[in-house]
């Protein structure tokens, strides 16, 4: 039945792609600007037809996260201590999905644990909610973290890795927390494990262990890492939310029953929007206007509930980065003073179509709603369809009173939750 079922979404797959024929060199195949004051469409001449959205999917993938975990909801990593011998531990990692679970958190847990006095290690186990890279930038160079997958082989060979080269970039991460937090770390790492395995299914009841066996990691909220996750457009920790979550079957009761959103409005394949592969075919995410903007209404009104902004707050704003270094790829690809401040959106770049939606602040109508998609229908650049876009968002600004610039202010991401990190009884 699985196999039926993905055949059948590889026909209607096919059917949304269309055959090559005779058309321009970049088509337009979505678009649609939505007034929510109004609760109204501005323009949606091409709103009903699925069209790929790319990386837009990682809106789709932000407002299911949102919805499990609250724009402050945290990822607790811990780590469960037992004594073998006066100078020997047995240590268990338990995860929590965090995708972003990397070198300078690991280095926290071995500071902890030096701090403890804990320096040699038995048995070093993890579960399978435990994903660790060393560097997140490897996500785009290990195939299987597309999908959000890290193999037992794969972890146990990025600790092995981490072990070798403890103390590379702590003085760095030690600075930053003593400057920052006021918080002193050993002034050098030691740790020496003699055995790594995985425990996939193993969970401990946190409650049943004693304050000084175990060693507790708490990561920034989940408004800021979506934050992150959307200025990089980072396609691994979008894969791990999806996969953590429950996976496509998962997603698409959330649409239904959260949304009102069906197959006739989105069909997914990934929570990243990069493609999978059927019978040697790449198969994209397609979604509609009106399920694009109905998602960006969900998350802005789930954010102004919490007490936020709104969607700016885990979508990039064009030309508010934390530094050039750190810039966004809304701020690299539109590059417009008119959207200095005032263009909130994420950017979708694949093979076959080019997309960006999100929101745009202007004068006289507030802030506006759009979803916007060119297809391309014959080899060419990314460059001349986004060119295509800037322009359609040019033609709004100017037709609804030039822009209004959003206030918000944006500093360089970093994992720590720093309020779990002063608390006394951490």
């Amino acid at each position: 039945m699985v196999v039926r079922g993905l055949f059948l979404l590889f026909l209607s797959h096919l059917a949304i792609l269309g055959l090559p024929g005779k058309a321009a060199a970049w088509e337009k195949d979505q678009e649609c600007l939505f007034d929510p004051q109004q609760n109204q469409f501005l323009v949606s001449s091409i709103s009903v037809k699925k069209a790929i959205i790319g990386s837009v999917s990682k809106v789709f993938t932000s407002a299911w996260a949102l919805a499990v975990r609250g724009p402050d909801g945290h990822f607790r990593t811990q780590a469960f201590l037992k004594q073998v011998s006066p100078d020997l531990w047995d240590v268990h990692i338990q995860g929590d999905n965090d995708p972003y679970f990397s070198t300078g958190s690991f280095q926290y847990l071995v500071a902890r644990l030096n701090e403890k006095g804990i320096h040699h290690i038995r048995n070093l186990t993890f579960d399978g909610q435990f994903y660790f890279l060393r560097y997140q930038k490897l996500a785009f160079n290990a195939h299987q973290a597309y999908e959000g997958k890290l193999s037992s082989k794969f972890v146990i060979g990025e600790l092995l890795n981490q072990l070798v080269t403890l103390n590379v970039g702590y003085e760095s991460l030690k600075d930053r927390l003593l400057s920052q937090a006021g918080i002193r770390l050993p002034e050098r790492l030691i740790l020496d494990v003699q055995h790594i395995s995985a425990s996939l299914d193993s969970r401990v009841d946190e409650r049943n262990v004693a304050p000084e066996n175990k060693i507790v990691y708490q990561s920034e909220s989940l408004m800021l890492y979506l934050k992150e996750m959307n200025r990089d457009s980072n396609n691994y920790m979008a894969a791990v939310f999806f996969k953590s979550m429950g996976g496509v079957k998962a997603f698409n009761k959330f649409a239904d029953n959260e949304l009102g959103l069906s197959e006739k409005d989105f069909i997914f394949f990934s929570g990243s929007g990069y493609p999978i592969t059927l019978y040697k075919k790449s198969l994209y995410n397609v979604a509609n206007c009106r399920s694009v903007i109905r998602v960006l209404v969900y998350i802005d009104k789930i954010l102004v509930k919490d007490g936020q902004a709104g969607i700016e707050d885990i979508l990039p704003v064009a030309g508010s980065d934390a530094s050039p270094s750190e810039n966004s790829t809304v701020s690299d690809f539109y590059k417009n003073d008119e959207f200095t401040r005032s263009l909130v959106a994420k950017t979708g770049t694949v093979s076959p179509a080019i997309s960006l939606a999100g929101m745009i602040s202007t004068q006289n109508k507030g802030n506006l709603f759009f979803s916007l998609v060119y297809r391309k229908s014959k080899k060419e650049k990314a460059n001349p369809s986004r060119a295509q876009i800037a322009g359609d968002l040019m033609t709004w600004f100017k037709k609804y009173g030039g822009k209004k610039e959003i206030a918000c202010s944006v500093k360089p991401f970093f994992p720590f939750d720093w309020s779990f990190l002063l608390s006394p009884n951490l």
